[in-house]
């Protein structure tokens, strides 16, 4: 599972992952979009840029027009 895991490292050892690249290499836990890929900035306001999430909160996701909405 992802849950406390969102964004963190590669594990080798795990089964699945849950970092940004997960994706990429489809290797993503099954609960990787419900619990990483939300659709809120909370607990992330200003963080850099990274693929796969539904929207962003960097400073430039408004120049992309990708900032979750609140």
């Amino acid at each position: 599972s992802c849950r406390g895991r969102c964004g963190g490292e590669y594990y080798r050892g795990y089964t699945c992952q849950c970092d940004y690249n997960c994706l990429a290499y489809e290797e993503c836990c099954r609960d990787y979009e419900s619990q990483c890929t939300t659709n809120s900035c909370k607990g992330r306001c200003g963080e850099t840029f990274k693929r796969g999430r539904l929207c962003s909160c960097d400073p430039e996701c408004t120049k992309f027009k990708q900032c979750c909405p609140d």
